[in-house]
């Protein structure tokens, strides 16, 4: 039996291939389209995953600086003698005040090297949360803990802790070891769920002996909560460890450690009630056996539960010791779930084109084999980012829905993806484009200028004038709304395409469009402080802010972002120097200024620390009798290297880095102190003030009413002999707070002198409002007395309304027996200039003193 040859039919030749051809296309496409798109998602998810890590990072940095800070006022405080250690119940008080400024410390408190301890203590529940714990030399290694009630005064005796030995405490010994601020271990408490990590600084005296310990606990419960409110894809969740394996803080767990008979204990993340907390240590583990070596950001896969993961660790270090390690999780099916759902779409229309091209044969494969191009092109863009995907219609119905599905999911993505790029580039308190946006932009258009001759822009750097008086005094939830305000005055009134963000702080930057001149951009600059005239509305408070400018020029050889923003900022630095609310633009000159201002900064601060300044004494001459009454002391510095430094030059360099707070406490001790001593030694001397100027920096301080406090009760000396002078610019912003605060120290019998009276913001009302006891005549009217009659009406009427309002008048910069006599007769109290005498030190003074004193004698004897 022969067998018959194989045989086809011709249709079967001509559409066998055809399909086979058009089988291996399809699915070569819709793998390509689904393989490019999980390249995609996966890239977006990594830029989430780090998104997400740095948000954390910076979140940490904010709650850890904290602890630190706090200690470091502590300890400032204690050398200071603002806090009493001897007064324990003072010191509580202390400590429950801070806790209820500063949120993210749970409790603070102090260890002697003697066994005493004092501290205030946040409860996590409870009706009543604040309770202060000490431990006393009358009942010595005896924990107490104790309610209070809301004037901050132990009511209740909570619960006791015998055998509590302060320096055996892990804390204390740490601290004393490391001889610097540190972080001790995590532990967690006893009395109540909740694990904490302490912050130390030990506390050294004068001769440099240890005193005991400052330190405070951080509960790091505030850190899950704030893991909970991440939105990490759909369910994706974030935890860290420390280098040992065991948790500190997690986003799935109700609490990140175990809670055994009522006691917490700390709980090994690899021993996490959840598989894929789990998984996640055991993938980190699988990469490099031992934690404690894993450093720089790395990003995993892992399956658990028969999900797949992905976890990106990062380490997380600081100044202080801290060692730990960030964890964000993410489940591939948060971003790859819609391309699963396509894949379906793709196989579905992959048969519907099968039984078509089964039909329609081989003239229905050339149909097809342009839309897969197109299709395979437009995945490899969008693997590259291009969203943009518009594909041609085929004709063919079931390649169309391909094209529709793959523009779908391409559109889906750019939404996912614009979203995080808002996040990312848009400050979250006034909306306006953040930093990263404006570094991005300014590198966009200095690109642009170097490639176009013709293109020029300039950027404005703009900080607003006083604004941390304004946070000081009125708290930061107002100063916040401020800046909001702000912003939206900005959106409103800079017309598009100026680029207008939020730097900083209280620091915005506008970049212009192509500006066609100079002139053009300093009208924008004019506009700018015109948007600030108005005052700002907050609740029933009306504000007036102004703000300094400084301009820089892309003409101006700007070869990088930074180089931009320091010569915008120097000109803004320049702005300030020369009186704020106002605008300079950048000019070469200006580095060697800048250079010179922060030279001088570094000086100061040195020089206060080391206690190189000086203090000369003008004396205070009563016109009638000719008898000294009284001093001012004047601050005078003189530099090793830069030699004597005026007043005028690092008074307001002081003023605007806060220097002047800690310059003015020196100064009021130290010339309150030799007043006193003088009284004590020339008692036949009829001295009666020693005047210190104050800044208005300084008036608008927190602690400047318990700053004239502590100076009357350290040196002895009587209320009314210290007289502080203001000056009139003192009442131009916030005038509320700054009467309430001369009011207080007023209230202590301190005196109160406006300085420079008439050539500033004079405002008779400020008399009426303000508890001044005397006015100081500028000397620029003092030395035109005899030469226009017009000064000497003005001196006139300024004696005669302060005679009619009870207040006492001294004439400055007195050069001549005639300008003396003149002032005496117009019926000026007191004089001082250098006809009586020129400033000099404390030892010139006793001279002077002697010598009074010594004619007092003899006139007495005759």
């Amino acid at each position: 039996m022969t067998l018959r040859p194989l045989s086809l039919s011709l249709r079967s030749l001509l559409i066998v291939p055809f399909v086979i051809q058009l089988v291996l296309a399809i699915a070569l496409t819709g793998y390509l389209s689904v393989r490019s798109g999980e390249l995609a998602v996966n890239q977006v998810a990594q830029d989430l995953r780090t998104e997400i890590t740095t948000h954390i990072v910076d979140q940490l940095r904010a709650y850890l600086a904290e602890p630190h800070q706090i200690n470091q006022l502590n300890v400032r405080a204690i050398a200071q003698g603002n806090l009493p250690l001897g007064d324990w119940e003072a010191t509580e008080q202390y400590f429950l005040q801070q806790l209820q400024d500063f949120k993210y410390v749970d409790s603070i408190y102090y260890g002697s090297v003697s066994g005493e301890f004092s501290g205030a203590l946040r409860q996590p529940e409870g009706a009543h949360p604040l309770q202060v714990m000490h431990v006393r030399s009358q009942t010595p290694q005896l924990l107490q803990f104790w309610e209070v009630n809301e004037a901050g005064t132990p009511t209740r005796l909570v619960t006791e802790a015998p055998n509590f030995e302060v320096t055996q405490r892990p804390w204390f010994q740490e601290a004393v070891a490391q001889g610097q601020p540190s972080w001790g271990n995590i532990f967690t408490y006893h009395a109540f769920p909740a694990m904490a990590i302490p912050a130390m600084t030990p506390v050294f005296n004068a001769q440099g002996a240890l005193q005991g310990v400052v330190a405070n606990n951080f509960f790091l419960s505030q850190v899950s909560d704030f893991l909970k409110t991440l939105k990490i894809g759909q369910t994706g969740q974030a935890f860290i460890l420390d280098r040992q394996g065991l948790l500190v803080a997690s986003s799935s767990l109700p609490q990140p450690f175990w809670v055994k008979h009522g006691k917490a204990e700390r709980m090994l993340a690899s021993e996490a009630p959840t598989a894929v907390l789990q998984a996640a240590v055991a993938a980190m583990q699988r990469q490099d056996s031992d934690l404690v070596r894993q450093g720089a950001a790395q990003t995993v896969g892992f399956t658990a539960d028969r999900a797949h993961y992905f976890l990106q660790v990062t380490a997380f270090q600081d100044d202080y010791g801290l060692d730990w390690l960030i964890g964000v999780i993410l489940p591939d099916t948060d971003f790859l779930g819609p391309l699963y759902a396509y894949r379906s779409n793709i196989i579905l229309l992959s048969i519907g084109a099968l039984l078509i091209s089964l039909m329609v044969g081989f003239y229905t494969s050339r149909w097809i084999a342009g839309p897969v191009q197109y299709l395979r092109r437009a995945a490899r863009r969008l693997a590259a980012g291009n969203f943009h995907q518009r594909l041609p219609q085929s004709g063919i119905q079931e390649l169309d829905d391909l094209t529709l599905s793959f523009e779908g999911m391409a559109q889906q993505l750019q939404t996912s993806f614009e979203t995080l790029q808002q996040q990312a580039l848009h400050d979250g308190l006034t909306q306006l484009p953040s930093r990263n946006a404006l570094v991005t932009e300014m590198q966009r258009r200095l690109v642009r200028a170097e490639q176009d001759v013709d293109f020029q822009f300039a950027v404005f750097f703009i900080d607003l004038d006083n604004f941390k008086l304004i946070n000081d005094s009125l708290g930061h939830l107002v100063g916040d709304r401020l800046l909001v305000e702000v912003a939206q005055r900005f959106r409103a009134a800079l017309p598009y395409p100026a680029f207008v963000s939020r730097f900083g702080g209280d620091e915005f930057v506008v970049m212009t469009g192509a500006v066609a001149a100079i002139d053009e951009a300093l009208d924008l600059a004019d506009r700018l402080l015109q948007i600030m005239q108005a005052p700002v509305a907050i609740g029933d408070r009306d504000i007036y802010v102004t703000m300094s400018v400084g301009i820089v020029f892309s003409t101006m050889q700007l070869n990088s972002v930074e180089e931009c923003l320091r010569k915008a900022d120097i000109a803004l630095y320049k702005a300030k120097e020369r009186g704020k609310a106002r605008y300079e633009v950048f000019v070469q000159e200006m580095h060697a200024t800048v250079e010179q201002r922060w030279q001088i900064e570094t000086a100061l601060r040195q020089s206060l620390e080391a206690q190189q300044l000086a203090i000369a004494y003008q004396p205070v001459t009563q016109l009638s009798s000719g008898d000294m009454i009284g001093f001012e002391a004047l601050c005078r510095w003189h530099h090793p290297q830069l030699g004597p430094v005026s007043p005028e030059i690092f008074i307001p360099i002081a003023e605007e880095t806060g220097l002047i707070v800690a310059l003015e406490r020196w100064l009021l001790h130290q010339a309150c102190a030799q007043m006193q001593h003088w009284q004590q030694q020339f008692p036949a001397l009829p001295l009666a003030f020693m005047s210190v100027n104050i800044s208005p920096v300084h008036v608008m301080h927190p602690t400047f009413v318990a700053d004239i406090h502590q100076v009357l009760q350290a040196t002895h000396l009587a209320p009314a002999a210290l007289k502080l002078e203001v000056t009139e610019s003192l009442m131009m912003h916030n005038p509320g707070v700054a009467r309430e605060r001369l009011q207080q120290v007023r209230a202590f019998g301190v005196q109160l002198s406006l300085d420079d009276f008439g050539t500033g913001y004079s405002s008779l009302s400020y008399l009426h409002q303000f508890p001044f006891n005397t006015l100081k005549i500028d000397q620029s009217f003092v030395h035109q007395l005899r030469a226009t009659p017009h000064d000497t009406g003005i001196v006139r009427a300024i004696i005669a309304m302060a005679h009619s309002l009870n207040i006492q008048t001294i004439a400055e910069g007195i050069e001549t027996a005639d300008e003396a006599a003149l002032l005496a007769q117009l019926g000026s109290h007191y004089g001082q200039g250098y006809y009586f005498a020129r400033p000099g030190s404390a030892d010139d003074m006793t001279r002077r003193l002697t010598a009074a004193a010594q004619r007092s004698s003899d006139r007495s004897s005759q």
